[in-house]
């Protein structure tokens, strides 16, 4: 009797340990879980935090990169324009055989080449007058100017003078497609400088020729070439209109030229002299400490 209750007791100890045991492990195995859980969540959080702020990073653009992928887009690239007017010297053109058309499209042609630019734009000739629009970069513009300005100084130039009329730059669009051209055969005309006009008729009338030459563009530029021959019927500039494109109101190319295009040239003057001469204030500054007597303590 004492032996089976002796052993029930150690079947009820094991038992309890057998229980214990496996309580115990799943306990562990609860931590175990729980742990890799909670290390499972702060991967997940982290990965998720790096993200957002991965998303941070490419929302914060500044105002250059959005200016710069604006322009890049092609469509919306801005342009500068430049419109000027120009006078011809008759008898050189006949001594050196030149139509001004095929003229100007060689000089273009070569910018174009160079710079790996396309020029839009409309260049309309009546007699010995032409004016002349063109769309590119400012610099390809800046280029043509200073060809022109060394056409216009060649010792036999085909140019009377020349007058720029306008010069604009980041403008959203363009009037022309490419680079039209006109030549109106007639006699003359004689213009002169100076014109009975006040600066603002002179302005509102040359702002009245410039839209007509853009309107024209925008108008005609995208058509056939059937409708492109009324180009210059869409531009009606008389010889008095002529004139006031001439007249001194307009810079002229030199004076564009040494504003913008050339380099600047410092003359010095006392700078160059060594030792250097003191100013007028100081002469009379140390004149009147000597004659106080002063100038030894110095």
């Amino acid at each position: 009797m004492q032996q089976n209750n002796h052993l029930q007791r150690e079947y009820q100890d094991q038992d309890n340990f057998q229980q214990l045991s496996e309580n115990d492990e799943n306990e562990q195995l609860e931590e175990e879980y729980f742990s890799q859980d909670d290390e499972f969540n702060e991967d997940d959080q982290q990965q998720q935090y790096m993200q957002r702020k991965e998303v941070e990073l490419k929302r914060r653009y500044n105002l250059y990169d959005i200016l710069k992928q604006y322009r890049e887009e092609g469509e919306h690239q801005p342009v500068s324009r430049l419109f000027y007017a120009a006078y011809y010297n008759e008898a050189a053109l006949q001594q050196q055989n030149i139509e001004l058309d095929s003229y100007m499209q060689t000089k273009i042609n070569q910018i174009q080449d160079n710079l790996k630019e396309q020029f839009q734009g409309y260049f309309l000739i009546k007699g010995s007058f032409s004016i002349h629009l063109l769309e590119a970069e400012s610099n390809a513009l800046n280029e043509f100017v200073k060809e022109l300005h060394s056409d216009y100084h060649k010792e036999k130039s085909i140019y009377q003078n020349i007058n720029i009329i306008a010069f604009t730059e980041e403008n959203s669009n363009r009037f022309y497609n490419k680079w039209y051209c006109d030549n109106i055969y007639q006699a003359g005309p004689t213009l002169s400088q100076e014109i009975d006009k006040s600066e603002k008729q002179v302005q509102d009338r040359s702002w009245e020729i410039f839209n007509q030459v853009c309107q024209a563009g925008s108008k005609y530029s995208q058509k056939g070439s059937k409708k492109q021959q009324k180009l210059a019927t869409e531009i009606n500039i008389s010889t008095d209109d002529m004139s006031i494109l001439m007249s001194k109101f307009f810079t002229h190319i030199d004076d564009y030229y040494n504003l913008y295009l050339s380099d600047i040239e410092i003359q010095l003057d006392t700078e160059l002299q060594y030792p250097y001469q003191p100013s007028l204030i100081s002469i009379l500054e140390f004149s009147t400490l000597g004659k106080l007597g002063k100038l030894d303590a110095y």
